[in-house]
């Protein structure tokens, strides 16, 4: 029974002692990355007991204080505090270590945009430890630091700044201090110098203020590099060492600090843009307490003919760079610079740069599918931006899933049309239709564009050459219907230009179009036709010249082919008596077409015969307009003969009213001349009339022939080949 209780009271214990590691294992707390904490743990409270000596001349200018030191203070371990006065009527003091060996004016960076003034002194009081040398070899800067004893304050960190001859910034590093020994001590600062490097100052910081922040930067010209030291502050490590505290799991990731780099002129114009990476290592937020010093080099990939003299650096916490985008125009080497973050759920940003010029008309368009890694800042650099593109605009466009679609587009001073489209389909090709708009906001302009796009790709195509009559355009994509061919669209210019849009999806390279063209009351009265050679799986434009203005409707269709060698497609008749007739030739040989006209009055009835030698290539369609068709004719029907060997006669029509006989004949053969037998009878059936025709039937053509019958009592005639 004691073994049971026991086993029990150690169950109990243990149990306990699980409640309480899961306490301790939830925290709610979220790294911000941009807090700003004043420092209150003892040893650094002892900071603030320490009394000032005599103000130095100070002042603040573009985010720096700068702090004249006396000629007495140049290669010495001096330390000072900056008091930062805010407008908001807070202030922050700051505590240095300085180690200067040629400037005698301190520049310090300071965060903010809300200073109101800044202060500094020396101290009367040694803190403890001081600078004694600073020497460097090629990849490493020594810096030797001296302890006293019993001195129980420890700076957060070091900062070393190197220069050339020409006294120019072109080095900067740093590195995080944990624990100082008494006495001598050397810290190893591993970091590639410049070739140019002349000497080197340092600085030591104590904890006092915490932020993220970009301490520095340094410009190395020969390398075309850019040396950046920057903070972060991460609160939840806090006092790690004193709380004893179990890390959140979901706290035990590295912290990135998005810097964007901004190169100037002498002028101070902005002429280029570059970005980096900053990886602040979870074991090193760890050791330093939530608050570590980091240095990156960043390789500037610039094209040769920019070359800023200075640049300024920015950072951004993940927070703060969530859609993050900045660019900048270098208009005297036509070189666009981006800077952007992707925190979406690819590894690419689709991009759209809008050019304008003086006006601020837009001019140019171009994009860029910009491969950038989710999680990160990265740089893209257009080239070849048009002289006339005074500024731009960049937009990151919307990824819309499984569909394609235009972006923008703009038409500019020398008729280029920038089209930029994206592409979401399994296919490689968009087919893009411009419509071209006048004075008016009418369509007078149609082209196309086979745009040649890789799938899931944002891209750009020019299209030369757009009239310069065309004020305004509209740029669209046409749904590709698989194993069709069909008219997308089409328009008629003053001109009488007629633009026909056609999407070919067919195996065949040949397309064959009709065009109706229609009056005020919707009466047909035009009609035309063009072969259309169209690749198989593309789009393009047909341009028929010619055609009438007076038109006021039109429609185009491509014509199914048939199995029949050739056949009438479509045919009419206008007012002046022109009757317009399509055909399509689909023999083995250029051929006539034996065309076959019935003329119909006002009733319906037939009154008139006509024909046609309608040559067509083989293979394809075309239009003849057949002239001086009978005023009395109001109607008509149009079609093909049949081929038949020899002479034969297709077709007699007597007009009684008009005393016409009307015959066509047929010859598959060699010229022949026939006689004609015309017999007339009246309406008793009796003959009252007979006549001879010689009729001269050509080689393989129809001919229509007239013969007027003066006998006004024939009802009837009958006809005769001798």
């Amino acid at each position: 029974m004691t073994n049971i209780n026991a086993k029990k009271l150690i169950i109990s214990f243990v149990t306990l002692f699980l409640v309480i590691i899961v306490r301790f294992c939830i925290v709610n707390d979220i790294a911000k990355g941009e807090n700003v904490t004043q420092q209150t743990n003892t040893p650094v409270k002892k900071l603030y007991e320490l009394k000032v000596d005599k103000k130095l001349q100070c002042y603040f200018d573009k985010n720096y204080a700068y702090i004249k030191l006396p000629q007495d203070f140049l290669k010495k371990s001096i330390d000072i505090k900056i008091r930062i006065y805010r407008k908001n009527k807070t202030t922050e003091d700051y505590y240095l270590t300085l180690y200067q060996v040629n400037n005698q004016t301190f520049r310090y960076k300071i965060d903010g945009n809300n200073v109101n003034k800044v202060e500094a002194y020396p101290l009367n009081k040694k803190i403890g430890i001081s600078i004694t040398e600073v020497t460097w070899l090629q990849n490493s800067v020594f810096v030797d630091v001296y302890k006293e004893p019993k001195s129980n304050i420890s700076p957060a960190f070091i900062v070393v700044r190197g220069y050339n001859q020409n006294n120019e910034l072109c080095y900067v590093s740093s590195m995080n201090i944990r624990n100082l020994s008494e006495g001598k001590e050397r810290l190893d600062i591993e970091t590639d110098t410049p070739s140019d490097l002349a000497y080197i100052e340092a600085y030591l910081e104590y904890a006092t203020i915490k932020s993220t922040r970009v301490v520095d930067w340094a410009c190395d010209k020969i390398e075309r590099r850019v040396y950046i030291t920057a903070t972060y502050y991460e609160p939840h490590f806090e006092n790690i060492s004193q709380k004893k505290a179990i890390i959140d799991r979901n706290q035990m990731f590295d912290r990135y600090l998005y810097l964007k780099l901004s190169g100037y002129d002498l002028n101070g114009k902005k002429i280029a843009l570059s970005s980096r990476n900053m990886v602040f290592d979870i074991k090193k937020l760890i050791s330093t307490e939530g608050y570590a010093i980091d240095t990156c080099i960043a390789q500037l990939n610039l094209p040769e003919t920019v070359v800023p003299e200075k640049w300024e650096v920015e950072c951004f916490t993940s927070e703060k760079a969530i859609n993050l985008l900045d660019w900048v125009l270098n208009r005297e080497t036509g070189d666009l610079f981006i800077v952007a973050t992707n925190f979406t759920s690819e590894n690419k940003l689709f991009l759209a740069i809008k050019g304008y010029d003086e006006k601020q008309n837009k001019v140019f368009l171009s994009s860029r599918n910009m491969q950038i890694q989710r999680g990160i800042i990265d740089t893209a650099i257009i080239s070849n931006i048009p002289p006339d593109v005074r500024s731009v605009k960049v937009e990151v466009v919307p990824d819309k899933a499984d569909s394609s679609y235009i972006v923008d587009w703009c038409l500019s001073k020398n008729r280029n049309l920038y089209v930029v489209a994206v592409n979401n389909t399994a296919a490689n090709m968009l087919y893009l239709v411009i419509e071209g708009y006048g004075d008016k906001s009418n369509k007078v302009f149609l082209t196309t564009r086979n745009m040649q796009i890789q799938s899931k790709t944002i891209d750009t195509t020019v299209i030369s050459g757009i009239p310069s009559d065309i004020k305004d355009v509209k740029v669209k994509i046409i749904e590709n219907k698989a194993d069709s061919s069909y008219v997308v669209d089409w328009c008629l210019d003053k001109a009488g230009n007629l633009y026909i849009v056609t999407v070919n999806n067919t195996k065949k390279d040949m397309q064959f179009l009709v065009i109706r063209g229609y009056d005020d009351r919707n009466n047909k009265i035009f009609l035309s036709s063009r072969n259309v050679r169209l690749k198989p799986q593309t789009i393009d434009t047909s341009v028929i010249s010619g055609v009438p203005t007076y038109l006021k409707n039109i429609q185009v269709e491509i014509v199914q082919n048939k199995s029949m060698p050739s056949f009438v497609v479509d045919w009419c008749l206008n007012k002046q008596g022109n009757l317009y007739i399509v055909g399509i030739n689909n023999s083995e040989r250029d051929d006539n077409l034996w065309v076959k006209i019935e003329g119909y009055d006002q009733k319906g009835q037939k009154i008139w015969v006509g024909s046609r030698n309608f040559r067509v290539r083989k293979g394809t369609i075309d239009t003849c307009i057949v002239n001086n068709i009978p005023a009395y004719v109001k109607k008509v029907n149009v079609s093909i003969l049949p081929e038949q060997d020899g002479v034969k006669i297709q077709e007699k029509l007597f007009d009684r009213e008009r005393r016409k006989l009307y015959i066509i004949i047929t010859n598959y053969g060699n010229d022949k001349n026939i006689k004609i037998q015309v017999n007339g009878f009246d309406a008793n059936g009796r003959l009252v009339y007979k006549s001879m025709y010689n009729a001269n039937a050509k080689s393989n053509i129809v001919g229509a022939h007239t013969i007027n019958i003066s006998n006004s009592k024939i009802e009837r005639v009958e006809i005769n080949v001798k």
